[in-house]
């Protein structure tokens, strides 16, 4: 039986956690982290699929942020990339043509807008057209960047400080309850015949909390539970192409595709194969013809040649975070000070707001 007492202990270890907890380590505190899977990273670490190690579980691009592209650069050395090579596809209804613009084309996002079901619910025609229009001409672009190398650049990065600090990990650790100590200002976590201490736990959209029982009351997180099928695709395919991303604006299976070839570990371009990964819509269920589905589809969208085949697939059942910003604030606001959340849904803005602090401890 564990029963060891810590500062901190964090729920989860996505790199935003990872990040705050060397932070913390490094101010003396001593810092526990528990992950019910048996590697860290939570939604980014890689996966070793069709012979090759650390694919790309998805392609995790983030948004523009005033303060976390000089933090990834200056302390952890990131090299950061704009997203240009990413195109919008409208598949033409009754055909098996694509209409193909660059992402951020007005005519592109207006005809995309236009056709999403949601821009008719309770209004006419003519109302849904003046609001997508006034939605594509008022509205800012934003530019998509991603760290070059991908998710396994990153993980090596932070699993390099968590190697440098004194941070105690706990991995394929599922907690049972928590419990909080207002009185004695502490929280125990219950895994198994396990029992962790600390005075603090930190919590993210992504952590799976379990019932919290305090003094007064058990409090039943409200998780919401969004399924995010996968699917990883090896082609084997001597097509050339410049474009590495695909947005499928009104598609039923997919919603987008992400070319992952150039960020394969030993990948050989002479072998002709490149490596796919779809993001489908949450109604879509695991099948026996969904893979030969979605290599027709690249086929027809010119994403391949039409002669290219099909070698290999691999299906994820990935959920999205289970807890929202309102919920994070309720929980911390009932249960603070021995409970407090971390934004991470938003991976630039969440680097972002806690750069400064960072800053001062954390440089590669």
């Amino acid at each position: 039986m564990k029963s060891q007492h810590y500062d901190y202990i964090f729920l989860g270890t996505g790199i935003i956690s990872i990040l705050e907890a060397c932070y913390q380590s490094k101010l003396g505190k001593s810092v526990l982290m528990i992950d019910k899977n048996p590697e860290v990273g939570g939604a980014w670490q890689p996966i070793n699929i069709f012979g090759y190690n650390n694919v790309e579980n998805a392609i995790h691009y983030f948004l523009e942020d005033s303060k976390a592209p000089d933090f990834m650069k200056n302390n952890l050395s990131w090299n950061i990339v704009e997203m240009t090579t990413k195109q919008r596809l409208l598949r033409v209804p009754l055909t098996n043509k694509y209409f193909k613009f660059k992402f951020n084309n007005t005519f592109g996002r207006f005809l995309s807008y236009l056709l999403n079901q949601n821009s008719y619910k309770n209004k006419n025609i003519f109302k849904a057209i003046f609001d997508v229009f006034k939605k594509v001409t008022t509205e800012r672009n934003h530019t998509s960047y991603y760290i070059v190398g991908g998710a396994p650049v990153m993980m090596e990065t932070v699993k390099n400080l968590i190697k440098e600090s004194s941070i105690y990990m706990q991995m394929s650790t599922n907690i049972d309850s928590i419990s909080i100590h207002k009185t004695k200002k502490r929280i125990e976590l219950k895994s198994g015949g396990d029992y962790f201490h600390g005075n603090k736990l930190v919590f993210t959209h992504g952590s799976r909390l379990p019932n919290i029982n305090s003094e007064q009351d058990i409090f039943v997180p409200n998780e919401k539970y969004h399924p995010r099928p996968a699917v990883h695709l090896l082609v084997e395919d001597h097509h050339k192409n410049n474009i590495d991303q695909w947005i499928f604006s009104n598609h039923k299976i997919i919603k987008y595709v992400h070319d992952l070839t150039n960020m394969v570990d030993k990948y050989n371009d002479t072998q002709g194969k490149k490596i796919f990964v779809f993001a489908l819509h949450p109604n879509i269920q695991k099948s026996e013809d969904i893979y030969s589905i979605l290599h027709s589809e690249l086929c027809m969208a010119g994403i391949v040649h039409k002669n290219s085949r099909l070698r290999d697939s691999y299906w994820t059942d990935v959920f999205l975070p289970t807890l929202y910003d309102e919920d994070l604030v309720s929980i911390e606001k009932k249960f603070s000070p021995q409970m407090t959340f971390m934004k991470t849904e938003n991976f630039a803005a969440g680097i972002g707001y806690y750069a400064k602090k960072w800053s001062t401890k954390i440089k590669i």
